[in-house]
C-alpha cells in the first residue's frame, strides 16, 4: 500500500497525512513524521532525524525497543563527556554538560557502540 501512496502523491502533488502505530511504515514514506502522544504533537522531524535525535523517551522508544541506561556525569572531556551507570562507565562523543554529577538518561545505539576495556570514541 506505501508503494500506491508514494505514487498518487507523486502523479497529484497533494499532501497528505498517513497514520500508522507501525515503525517500519512510519520510516518508509514521508518527508517528515509527526509522532503524537494523548493528541500532543510530541516531535516533528524527517525519518533520520526522529532515530537520530529524539526528543523523549516516547520517541526513542517508538524507533525501537528502548535499553535505557540511568547515570550520572562522570567526566568531562573536550570532545566526549562520560557517563557511569550502574553497570559501566560509558563514553559518549558529545559534550553538552558543564558539570559532574548531573543525572541522565542515555539510549546507546548498537551501530555506534564499540565494546573495550576503554571508552575511546
Amino acid at each position: 500500500m506505501s508503494g500506491e501512496l508514494e505514487r498518487l502523491q507523486n502523479e497529484t502533488g497533494v499532501s497528505g497525512i498517513y497514520v500508522t502505530y507501525h515503525q517500519s511504515e512510519a520510516l518508509s514514506l514521508p518527508s517528515r513524521i509527526a509522532i503524537m502522544n494523548a493528541t500532543k504533537l510530541t516531535q516533528l522531524a524527517a525519518p533520520g532525524e526522529k532515530y537520530e535525535c529524539t526528543s523523549s523517551r516516547l520517541v526513542a522508544d517508538f524507533f525501537g525497543e528502548a535499553d535505557f541506561q540511568k547515570g550520572a556525569i562522570a567526566g568531562l572531556g573536550e570532545n566526549e563527556t562520560t557517563v557511569g551507570t550502574a553497570i559501566e562507565l560509558i563514553g559518549a562523543a558529545v559534550n553538552l554538560y558543564e558539570e559532574k554529577g548531573i543525572r541522565v538518561v542515555l539510549r546507546p545505539r548498537p551501530e555506534y557502540s564499540k565494546v573495550g576495556t576503554t571508552a575511546r570514541l
